[in-house]
């Protein structure tokens, strides 16, 4: 088991995974195109912070947790879906950001295709000063799947009344 706070880095594949797998947070450092599918399982949040990449490279990827995307103004960073076999599942909450004061971070052209299913609440941040372009799909299509109360369907109206959103679908 792994406590919140203290954090596991992967540099060149996500890691395979068993049901006692108990790391709560995962981050990719340096660039990572995926060879196979992957399982962040038992609630742990997948990070890909600012200037780091994750190809999904038309596999699968399910995160039973939360997933963090931190763009910055390296074009092609962050999380990369261009292959239409692209899945990410993600059960929990999903966030784009960027850092404080980079007003050019763009996650645009790194989602044209494939799906990003989202469990949780997803959500467009901002930091002072920053751009409302950490989220721009081309393709993607996000496909919200969970349970939503009122309060979850205002914020995901909100967030995609900022985030440039080809397509959406809800179950």
């Amino acid at each position: 088991d792994q406590a919140a706070g203290w954090s596991t880095y992967y540099t060149s594949a996500l890691p395979v995974t068993s049901d006692g797998y108990q790391v709560a947070w995962n981050r990719v450092l340096g660039t990572i195109t995926m060879g196979q599918a992957a399982t962040i399982p038992n609630g742990g949040t997948l990070f890909i912070d600012a200037g780091n990449t994750l190809v999904v490279n038309g596999q699968n990827l399910l995160v039973d947790g939360s997933l963090v995307v931190t763009v910055s103004d390296a074009s092609g960073t962050g999380l990369v879906l261009t292959n239409a076999a692209d899945l990410v599942t993600v059960t929990g909450d999903v966030t784009f950001t960027v850092p404080e004061f980079n007003g050019s971070a763009t996650s645009e052209g790194c989602l044209s295709a494939g799906t990003l299913a989202v469990g949780g609440d997803f959500s467009q941040q901002t930091a002072f000063a920053a751009s409302v372009t950490s989220f721009v799909s081309t393709g993607t299509v996000v496909l919200f799947n969970g349970t939503f109360g009122p309060r979850e369907i205002q914020q995901i109206a909100q967030a995609l009344a900022r985030a440039r959103l080809n397509q959406a679908q809800g179950v």
